[in-house]
């Protein structure tokens, strides 16, 4: 199976300008509420990128993980 190398590159500014008025019964309904909404749009806002991992890296940087 090829393993790849996967980054994350995240809109600093959208989540920055993050600002969202919602009704609850509590803050941490609240909080659970725009984690929710965050989590269904993640795409706007992150950016993956994946790339295939050459064999012989990935074994050498395994050897090298400490345990």
């Amino acid at each position: 199976m090829k393993k790849y190398r996967v980054t994350l590159d995240v809109d600093t500014e959208w989540v920055k300008n993050f600002d969202m008025v919602i009704e609850a019964e509590s803050e941490e309904q609240a909080e659970v509420d725009a984690m929710t909404e965050v989590k269904m749009n993640a795409h706007d806002y992150i950016t993956t990128t994946a790339e295939e991992e050459e064999e012989d890296k990935w074994t050498i940087s395994k050897l090298d993980t400490v345990y």
